[in-house]
């Protein structure tokens, strides 16, 4: 009942609206978030969430003998990619800690590094959870009055899964005892109940930027946060009112430019003869064959590399669309690094890829492969990070001044979004946070000053 009655008083400062932040405050104006499920209705919705949850049941849970360090949580395999160099480095530094990831995200290479735990629900996580939806039933529903009358009855899972994470994380911290807990992303509900818990137990945390982020994003309210440059904190300084008016917004919060964290290495210019295509979640499968067709039209060899987060199903119906017109780079075997060495440039409209891109010394071209009416939305072509092509018969013109070395991309330009391009820390990102969070927990000065934000 304890942690029943600390997940009510969470709930109090942040509600579920806030917690699964993106449905709850930006459904409106995310299109694909208002696509329909296939089970529809409340009621299938609560089935299905609770079915995945069982699935995912361990009977007997064995809680660590000590405690840990830090406790860190890599969701997504993106979240993961922007991780791994830190927890790397924190464990030469012979720190304990513990990463939890959902099972699918935990290959062999990982078992093997020791400190991954699955994450796993307990039966009394779940028979706590359907006790708060039942008890949070009705707040939600006059939270939504107002909304879409579609949003409950198609997403209700979502804001009665926070109640699930909220109590998960309670015994995890309970088990683990950590004294930071650190992410790679703060809009997903999974990431903001850890979050919500640690400010309420007085747990330090930490926010490592993932991707490039939007003023769409929540307040960034984390004791340290490691951007990646100066875009990422001029955007977040935008972000400050994307909070709860009951929220204790945290006085002093620390910030680090500390460069990209994912791990990718300079390619390699030459011999390169496929056309990297890094299609986003949402462009369409016929849209995507189109830039194919016309590559191959203009002699070109089309490598594709999908979304890490697209389903099996969407993953399966692509590769049935293109049929063997194209080479596939599958983001679970492939690394960023294999993937940018095998292209001449890659071709992605609103993408953090392109970025990516830039950074292993490609000209990336932004092409919306799906029209969309958000244009650069993270302001790729006004920075000069990347090209844009605004309709398919100008693609061939570009890749030739590509190749040609006539289109090429500024430093300064790449290190207005990932400060520590070209310098000594380039390539070694996950060593700095670590060394900067080491020097922090001992006490002693960080290699570099933090920028202050304060409400």
């Amino acid at each position: 009942m304890n942690t029943i009655i600390q997940s009510l008083e969470i709930l109090k400062r942040e509600p579920e609206q806030w917690i699964s932040y993106l449905h709850g405050q930006k459904y409106e104006e995310l299109s694909h978030l208002q696509e329909r499920p296939r089970l529809k209705g409340k009621l299938l919705r609560v089935v299905s969430l609770y079915y995945n949850a069982i699935k995912n049941i361990k009977i007997f849970n064995e809680p660590p003998r000590e405690s840990h360090d830090f406790l860190i949580l890599a969701g997504t395999q993106n979240q993961k990619s922007a991780l791994t160099g830190l927890m790397n480095s924190l464990k030469s530094y012979k720190r304990p800690i513990v990463c939890i990831s959902p099972e699918d995200k935990i290959e062999k290479k990982d078992i093997h590094a020791g400190y991954f735990k699955p994450l796993k629900f307990s039966i009394k996580d779940i028979i706590n959870s359907l006790a708060l939806n039942v008890m949070r039933y009705k707040d939600i529903s006059r939270a939504f009055r107002e909304r879409d009358h579609e949003l409950l009855a198609d997403k209700l899972d979502k804001f009665f899964l926070v109640h699930l994470y909220l109590l998960y994380f309670n015994r995890v911290i309970e088990e683990i005892k950590p004294s930071y807990v650190i992410v790679s992303n703060d809009h997903n509900n999974m990431n903001r109940a850890l979050i919500a818990v640690a400010h309420y137990k007085g747990i330090k945390t930490v926010y490592l930027q993932h991707a490039s982020v939007s003023n769409i994003f929540p307040t960034l309210n984390f004791d340290y946060a490691f951007l990646d440059g100066i875009s990422a904190l001029e955007t977040y300084k935008e972000c400050e009112s994307n909070c709860p008016p009951g929220l204790e917004i945290k006085r002093n919060r620390q910030v680090f430019l500390s460069g990209q964290k994912k791990t990718i290495r300079q390619a390699d210019r030459y011999g390169r003869e496929l056309i990297g295509i890094a299609p986003n979640a949402l462009d369409k499968d016929n849209d995507i064959k189109r830039l194919v067709e016309q590559l191959i039209q203009e002699g070109y060899k089309p490598l594709v590399r999908w979304h890490p987060g697209l389903g099996i199903r969407k993953v399966e119906k692509l590769k049935s669309t293109l049929g063997d017109m194209v080479n596939f780079s599958d983001p679970r075997f492939d690394s960023l690094s294999e993937f940018f060495n095998k292209s001449i440039s890659i071709i992605a409209g609103n993408s953090s890829i392109l970025l990516e891109a830039a950074l292993a010394g490609l000209t990336p071209i932004y092409y919306q492969i799906t029209k969309s009416s958000v244009q650069d939305y993270y302001g790729y072509v006004e920075k000069g990070i990347s090209i844009e092509c605004k309709c398919l018969d100008e693609i061939e013109s570009y890749i030739s001044k590509i190749e040609s070395g006539n289109l090429n991309i500024k430093s300064e330009n790449i290190r207005y979004f990932s400060s520590t391009y070209e310098t000594e820390w380039f390539g070694k990102e996950g060593k700095l946070v670590a060394r900067i969070l080491m020097s922090i927990s001992s006490g002693e000065e960080p290699l570099f000053k933090p920028i202050i934000l304060d409400k």
